[in-house]
């Protein structure tokens, strides 16, 4: 007989049955997570673990409140002692009281994979991340936000859960994507559709599996199903002979950076090895490069590059090999390694490695133009830009704010108080006026009008005639992301029809655009 009972109340009975089995498989540790902040994790590692050895690594999102027991669920139905057995590692946090890790635990998960990197050394360079229901919310979160950092994401079920999430889906390119779903779970099985077809859409290697007659916990994937599935997914990267030595020997030169081994890191590289780093005037022989690098290796982590691909090639006789990569770096983004090896006693040495940061071709000029400005000793000006969408409209052909709307327009002077605004943008519409009008009047300005379909003309004009000023625009849901895009936003968030709340602050400076997303006035209902 089919339940009738909600999916989160049959999921958290179903899961709570299976709780005491997993307390000899996994050990409970406090992870510091930064500022102060820890979390309680599951920590599984293989028979015989060897910490000289490289594994693969999988971090494991519990379902339903994300407490220590759905941690010892997970762990009990898919990825305990299936993992063990398989050889992994699995980290499987719990969610601090009150919040998931898709609803104001997401950032902990950044400093908790730090932790992960400076403790394992993980096979194939990059982990694996997977989660159940809430979990598989919060795996999409997380994977989007930190992208270098997975190699895989698997989810049974979930689904991306907001547009901020479906807006960044395009960052998974390089990531495998693996979802699974019960043919009964409607909402589910619905909103998996929708994301996996978003995914497509952007290329990205995705697929869903639906498991006919099942629910939201689909026994169909107990035991070592999920474990199955991310195995195959970690030997899709496997390499044999000779080039699996030479990326061995590149994973290990990263990881050693990671842990802050000075001894392993400038080791990778041969007697007349050489470092050329993002700036023009950085060329290192080994010494030279030893003796800027060791004071970043006092650290716990001297810093930490992913690998997202790599190419090697190489030569006839198997002694020499040249490699390009595109790494990860939270601070930098994806950059690119470039270099060579050589084989010196059997074990390959990195002979050159040139980092660098690719610039995409349409911000190439102004970058260029930033670069000439800092060497002729004239920095450039912060410029920066609040974007703000109409506040909520009355109907009709050219509509007013509605009194809600009103009331936002008055909020936005109390955001804005303290900051000197020098020019204000409206759209030909009298809902962009009507937000501004009362910020307008606060700081004295005439609002500029500007044509709703020219957004990328806006930009040039902020570029060519505001640098180093604070400039508002007010515009629509459909204006805000090309102007966003135009400004060198390269993931916009695309706008739900009741975004009222938003504000959106880009900084343009010599290091390109940057934005943060921030709320204002009452609420959106979400």
């Amino acid at each position: 007989m089919r339940s009738c009972l909600p999916p989160i109340v049959a999921l958290l009975v179903l899961f709570a049955l299976l709780q005491p089995a997993t307390s000899q498989v996994a050990r409970w540790e406090e992870l510091n997570v930064g500022e102060g902040r820890s979390l309680r994790c599951a920590i599984v590692l293989p028979d015989d673990y060897d910490p000289a050895k490289t594994y693969p690594v999988l971090l494991a999102l519990p379902p339903g409140p994300q407490t220590e027991a759905m941690v010892n669920a997970g762990l009990t139905r898919y990825w305990g002692e299936q993992a063990k057995k398989a050889g992994w590692i699995v980290v499987s946090p719990v969610a601090p009281s009150g919040k998931t890790f898709f609803g104001g635990a997401e950032s902990d998960i950044d400093g908790l994979c730090v932790r992960i990197r400076e403790r394992f050394r993980v096979g194939g360079g990059r982990m694996h991340l997977a989660g159940a229901s809430n979990g598989g919310r919060s795996a999409f979160r997380v994977a989007t936000r930190l992208p270098y950092e997975f190699a895989s994401l698997v989810v049974l079920p979930g689904f991306a859960a907001s547009d901020e999430d479906r807006a960044r889906l395009p960052r998974l390119k390089r990531t495998r994507v693996r979802m699974f779903v019960g043919g009964d779970d409607a909402r589910w099985l619905e909103q998996g559709k929708k994301t996996l077809a978003l995914l497509k859409k952007h290329g990205i290697d995705a697929s869903m599996k639906v498991l006919p007659g099942e629910g939201h916990v689909p026994p169909g994937l107990d035991g070592g199903v999920v474990m199955k599935h991310l195995r195959e997914l970690h030997a899709a990267d496997a390499r044999s002979g000779e080039e699996a030595a030479v990326h061995f020997a590149i994973d290990d030169f990263n990881d050693a950076a990671a842990k802050g081994d000075e001894d392993r890191y400038f080791g990778a590289f041969a007697p007349e090895g050489v470092f050329l780093g993002t700036d023009a005037g950085e060329r290192w022989d080994l010494a030279a490069f030893k003796a800027f690098g060791m004071r970043y290796f006092q650290r716990p982590s001297a810093w930490i590059y992913v690998p997202q691909e790599r190419h090697v090639t190489l030569s006839p006789e198997e002694t020499t090999a040249w490699f390009d990569e595109v790494v990860g770096n939270r601070s930098y983004g994806v950059c690119r390694g470039t270099g060579a090896l050589r084989k010196i006693e059997g074990k390959w040495k990195i002979t050159h490695y040139n980092l660098t940061i690719p610039v995409p071709n349409d911000l190439a000029a102004s970058f260029v133009r930033h670069i000439a400005s800092f060497e002729a000793g004239r920095p450039p000006k912060t410029t920066t830009v609040y974007l703000v969408r109409h506040a909520e409209k009355e109907s009709g052909d050219d509509p007013g704010l509605t009194v809600v709307g009103q009331v936002r327009a008055t909020a936005l002077v109390q955001v804005l108080r303290s900051v000197k605004v020098d020019t204000v943008f409206v759209t030909e519409f009298k809902r962009t006026r009507e937000t501004v009008a009362p910020l307008c009047k606060a700081k004295k300005l005439e609002p500029t009008h500007m044509d709703a379909r020219k957004m990328k003309g806006l930009a040039e004009e902020i570029a060519k005639n505001h640098v180093g000023k604070t400039v508002v625009i007010a515009g629509h849901s459909n204006t805000l992301p090309v102007i966003m895009k135009a400004l060198g936003i390269a993931n916009a968030p695309a706008l739900a029809d009741n975004d009222y709340d938003d504000l959106f602050v880009v900084t343009l400076d010599g290091g390109g655009a940057t934005m943060t997303r921030l709320h204002y006035g009452l609420e959106n209902p979400r």
